[in-house]
């Protein structure tokens, strides 16, 4: 499947229920994180990692500095106004020079941010970017710093960490554990889920 079609055919209300409800615990220990596994409620991680190239401008569309975006990118800019397929305001409460749009087929994940169920990061990068697509890439899988080299992820160190060799993935699924910590799909198993000495 494409992903063009993928993500037409992706329902946001469905995502519990494509990946089962389970609760993902995938952040880095610190108060909050601990706090929030304490907490009674059912809430998922979803990172959809697209490879290839998302046009972030597109998605999250600068409303102070539409003009300069349009006159840049004229042939493809989303309409502002006087259009069916125009970009959909997000957040009027937000500063004038955060205010952003939103793609006019990202109307789902507007009712999720209204609902208080998503947000938005933008400008995401390193320290030191050289602008290599792949090498950013292998950072933020890594969770390291610029100058890292790890041969693991993130999401599989904290998996190891968390749930000791004892438990993951040796004798999984358990009693316990019946479901999945993470699910991947796709063709093969990206560096972030990558475990210190194997994947």
């Amino acid at each position: 499947m494409k992903r063009r079609d993928f993500i037409k055919r992706l329902s946001w209300a469905s995502v519990p229920f494509a990946i089962g409800g389970i609760p993902l615990k995938l952040m880095a220990e610190n108060p909050l994180t601990r706090m929030a596994q304490q907490s009674n409620n059912d809430r998922v991680l979803v990172i959809l990692q697209m490879h290839g190239g998302n046009d972030g401008l597109n998605c999250l569309i600068p409303v102070q500095a539409y003009d300069e975006y349009y006159s840049r990118r004229a042939n493809i800019a989303i309409p502002a106004k006087n259009s069916l397929r125009k970009m959909i305001p997000l957040d009027s409460t937000l500063a004038a020079d955060a205010q952003v749009g939103l793609h006019p087929d990202m109307r789902g994940m507007k009712e999720m941010y209204d609902q208080g169920r998503m947000g938005f990061i933008q400008g995401v990068s390193y320290k030191n970017n050289n602008g290599s697509h792949f090498r950013g890439r292998d950072i933020s899988f890594m969770g390291g710093s610029f100058d890292d080299y790890f041969s693991s992820g993130w999401v599989g160190r904290f998996l190891q960490q968390e749930f000791s060799p004892k438990v993951y993935p040796n004798e999984f699924p358990n009693e316990d554990m019946k479901d999945p910590l993470a699910i991947e799909m796709g063709s093969d198993v990206s560096l972030i889920f990558h475990q210190q000495g194997n994947i």
